[in-house]
């Protein structure tokens, strides 16, 4: 039964992901921005007077990824304790 439960899970975060895509992002491009930013120093994000810039886009990334992990993750184990 883990194993329907591990598959639930992934449906589950990847449903998620692709149902606040567009809410959070708007398009593909505001994504591949965003994760630009996230890899982009944030001392270097500050120089160039980009740093609440910075800061916006990586939270909105961060929040994006962790609302589908936990959302998998709830699955699994509401799956795991219901049915395991």
């Amino acid at each position: 039964m883990s194993i329907v439960a591990v598959i639930l899970g992934v449906v589950a975060c990847v449903g998620v992901w692709a149902a606040l895509f567009r809410l959070i992002f708007d398009d593909r491009d505001g994504f591949f921005e965003c994760v630009m930013y996230c890899f982009k120093p944030d001392l270097w994000s500050w120089i160039n007077g980009e740093g609440l810039e910075d800061f916006w886009r990586t939270l909105k990334v961060n929040f994006w990824v962790w609302i589908g992990l936990v959302a998998g993750a709830g699955t699994f184990l509401g799956v795991n304790l219901l049915f395991g």
